[in-house]
């Protein structure tokens, strides 16, 4: 490829995040207002940096695809990114942007309930628009459940984390560790969709205080019954029951 040829290609390449920002917004332009409104839950004598400062740096973070808290601060360690998100954000630029520990702390304390409102307003915004109602079926919306895993590895984060046997029985055993969202979605057609209620999939209280013995029955209880669904062995009238239940949530 000649040197003419790249520039002319490179001319056509959009910039992600500046496309991002555009269909930000275009959909719902309300968003970094509706942060700012969020209850600030931390101590007034000790804010460096504002809700909405600490929620769009978030923002970004997942919008860029960065996975973790520490990798966010490393890349927005930058004077370039520090600007270009300040701009965005249309606050007043500071020498850094929130250190991922700090995020943290702000999100232990945050009530979930806050972001759900902004969450269930996005929903209520994109139904309103008449140019999705393509996307309806005999005029009703289409909600999709989707269980998506967000995060994955060998070390157990907190009790509420569920586990994964690899090799179970082998001298290679081992345990991987995830934490997973069920999430409801509404379809509006051409791939796209909007997120209206998330639900963490974790372990229940009562499975957390059961001794570990207990636990090793459950699961070779379960792989039992799993094996038997496989050999077509019927299954005992408590699964039975199971199955009933999901036929009538059919």
């Amino acid at each position: 490829m000649s040197r003419e040829q790249e520039r002319a290609k490179r001319k056509q390449e959009k910039n992600p995040i500046v496309e991002c920002n555009k269909i930000q917004n275009k959909y719902y332009p309300e968003l970094f207002k509706k942060f700012s409104e969020v209850k600030n839950p931390r101590n007034q004598n000790y804010i460096d940096y504002s809700v909405k400062t600490m929620l769009g740096t978030l923002y970004y973070k997942c919008i860029g695809g960065i996975s973790s808290m520490q990798e966010m601060t490393r890349q927005f360690n930058d004077e370039k990114v520090v600007g270009n998100l300040y701009s965005f954000m249309r606050e007043s630029r500071k020498e850094y942007l929130p250190h991922g520990v700090t995020e943290n702390e702000f999100l232990e304390r945050l009530d979930s309930l806050e972001l759900e409102k902004i969450q269930k307003d996005i929903a209520y915004s994109m139904i309103r628009r008449k140019s999705f109602n393509d996307a309806r079926v005999l005029k009703k919306w289409q909600v999709i459940m989707d269980a998506t895993e967000l995060d994955e590895g060998y070390q157990k984060k907190n009790d509420y984390y569920l586990s994964r046997c690899y090799n179970r029985g082998e001298a290679d055993e081992f345990m991987k560790y995830h934490r997973s969202v069920l999430e409801a979605k509404i379809y509006f057609g051409s791939s796209f969709v909007c997120s209206i209620a998330s639900e963490p999939i974790e372990n229940s209280e009562e499975y957390i205080n059961q001794s570990e013995e207990k636990i090793k029955q459950d699961c070779e209880s379960r792989k039992e019954q799993m094996e038997n669904r496989k050999s077509g062995i019927q299954p005992t009238e408590a699964l039975a029951g199971e199955y009933r239940a999901c036929m009538q949530l059919e």
